[in-house]
Order: structure tokens, then C-alpha cells, then sequence
């Protein structure tokens, strides 16, 4: 959860940064502070339900991805378990 929210606080972050710039470099305007938060909430919320989604559900992702492309999964199914006699 850490990672989803650290995630879209970058993306949103980068966002409000490419905008003003773009506003006051390219389009020599002023941004409002009511359209910006609007902004900064409605990418905020769209990156953290798309990456919360992801890392909820890789595995189906990764299983998609992988019978379109046709590849095999190179993530193990089984957790890696000791079989054998102890060395000690």
C-alpha cells in the first residue's frame, strides 16, 4: 500500500510540475489554484486506483500478458522450500 501511494504522490507531483511550466513557458498564462487541486485530486485518485488495481491483481496481469505475448512466466508458482538433509 506504501508503494501505491508513494507512486501516485510522484505522479501527481510530476504532473503539477509539467503543467506550470507548460502555463508559464509555453502558454504565458496563470494557473488557478481551484483548476490545479481539481487536477492534482483527479490524477492522484486515477494513478492510485490503476496501481492499486495492479499490485492487488499482478499476477493475473502477468499471466495475461505473458499467454498474449506467448512468453512463459518466468515468476515461480511455488515457494522455495528446503528438501534436503541439514549441513550441520
Amino acid at each position: 500500500m506504501e508503494k501505491v501511494i508513494l507512486l501516485s504522490t510522484v505522479i501527481t507531483i510530476l504532473f503539477v510540475v509539467f503543467k506550470y511550466a507548460e502555463a508559464k513557458y509555453l502558454e504565458n498564462l496563470t494557473l488557478s489554484l481551484k483548476l490545479t487541486i481539481r487536477n492534482m485530486v483527479m490524477i492522484f485518485s486515477s494513478s492510485f486506483i490503476v496501481l492499486f488495481c495492479y499490485y492487488t491483481n499482478e499476477r493475473l496481469f502477468i499471466d495475461f500478458l505473458h499467454a498474449l505475448t506467448g512468453t512463459s512466466s518466468s515468476i515461480t508458482t511455488r515457494p522455495p522450500v528446503f528438501t534436503g538433509d541439514p549441513d550441520f
